[in-house]
C-alpha cells in the first residue's frame, strides 16, 4: 500500500499512486476559463493555485478513504474468512476454539485498524487561539530580530491602547502585515548596525485601530530627495488602477502592495489606505486605520 498506492502521480510521474495531481488538456483549459483567465495579480494567482491544489488533495484523500473502507476492507476481510474456511477443513472448531476465536477477533480488529488508518487521510487545520496585539508585536519583533541578528530593532512602544482579543484565524495576517513594515525599517533606514530605533503606536478608537510606525532615516540630502520622489510615485501607483503585478515590479521592494492586499482581503479592510511621508525630524512615518469590528473574537 505504502510503496504503490500512497504515492504521488503526475503527468510525468505515472504509476498507481492515489495522490493524483495530473491534469489533461481539457481540464487545464476549463481551469483557465473558470479560475485563471481574469487574474492579473501575482499574489492572487499564487493563492488560486494553492486553493486548486488543496481541492485536488481533498479529492485524492476522499478516494483513498473510500479505497480503505471499501476495496481494502473487503479484500482483507475476505482473506481472513478464506483462511478460516480452509483451517476448518483440517481443524475442528470445538476442539480448537482458541484458534477460531483469534481468527474472529483478528477480523474484527483489522476492521477497526483500517478505520483508524482511514482517519489519517483527512486534511486537518490547527485551530488558532484568540490573540491580542501585544502578542502580534512581540512575535514580529522576535522574528525580525532573529532574521537580522546584526541589526536588531529597538522599539520604543509609545502606546498599545487596544486591549481587545482578535480571532485566531487572523493572527498570521497581522504578523505578515507588521513584518513588512519591520523589514522595511531594517532594509531602508540605513541606520547603524545594532542601533536601529523605531517608534510604534497602536490606538483603538470606536473599533478603529490606528497604527503609526516611525523610524529615523540616516540619509544624505541627495538621498532624501530621491527617496521623497520615490515615495510620491509610490503614492500615485497605490492609488492608480494599474495592474498590481506590474506595479509590484516597480515599487522597489517596499512590500506596500502586498500590505495593501493583506489589509483589503485578508483583514477585510478594502477602504484602508497608507499615509506615509518623511517628517521634519528626518524620520519615515507610516500610518493607517483598520476597522476591527469583524476581526474581534
Amino acid at each position: 500500500m505504502k510503496n504503490q498506492l500512497i504515492q504521488i502521480k503526475t503527468e510525468k510521474l505515472q504509476g498507481e499512486g492515489l495522490f493524483d495531481y495530473s491534469y489533461n488538456d481539457i481540464e487545464l483549459v476549463l481551469l483557465f476559463q473558470s479560475d485563471f483567465g481574469t487574474i492579473l495579480n501575482y499574489d492572487e494567482f499564487v493563492n488560486k493555485v494553492i486553493e486548486i491544489l488543496w481541492k485536488k488533495t481533498e479529492d485524492n484523500l476522499e478516494i483513498i478513504r473510500q479505497m480503505i473502507s471499501g476495496n481494502m476492507k473487503t479484500q482483507v476481510t475476505n482473506l481472513i474468512t478464506n483462511l478460516e474456511i480452509e483451517l476448518a477443513k483440517y481443524f475442528s472448531r470445538t476442539e480448537n476454539p482458541e484458534l477460531f476465536y483469534n481468527i474472529a477477533t483478528c477480523r474484527t480488529n483489522i476492521q477497526k485498524v483500517l478505520e483508524k488508518i482511514k482517519e489519517w487521510f483527512y486534511r486537518r487545520t490547527l485551530e488558532s487561539k484568540d490573540f491580542d496585539l501585544d502578542k502580534v508585536i512581540n512575535t514580529c519583533i522576535a522574528i525580525t530580530n532573529n532574521i537580522y541578528k546584526n541589526n536588531e530593532i529597538k522599539f520604543k512602544i509609545k502606546k498599545i491602547e487596544c486591549y481587545k482579543s482578535f480571532k485566531g484565524e487572523y493572527f498570521t495576517h497581522f504578523i505578515d502585515l507588521f513584518r513588512i513594515f519591520f523589514d522595511n525599517i531594517i532594509i531602508h533606514s540605513k541606520q547603524e548596525q545594532g542601533k536601529i530605533v523605531a517608534n510604534l503606536e497602536l490606538i483603538e478608537e470606536n473599533e478603529n485601530l490606528i497604527v503609526k510606525i516611525t523610524n529615523i532615516l540616516n540619509y544624505s540630502k541627495t538621498e532624501k530627495k530621491i527617496l521623497i520622489k520615490k515615495l510620491n510615485n509610490l503614492k500615485n501607483e497605490l492609488a492608480s488602477t494599474l495592474s498590481e503585478t506590474k506595479i509590484t515590479k516597480q515599487e522597489g521592494g517596499s512590500g506596500f502592495f502586498k500590505a495593501k492586499k493583506i489589509l483589503a482581503y485578508d483583514l477585510m479592510n478594502e477602504e484602508s489606505n497608507f499615509n506615509f511621508s518623511i517628517n521634519k525630524l528626518n524620520s519615515f512615518e507610516i500610518s493607517f486605520n483598520l476597522k476591527i469590528n469583524k476581526l474581534l473574537a
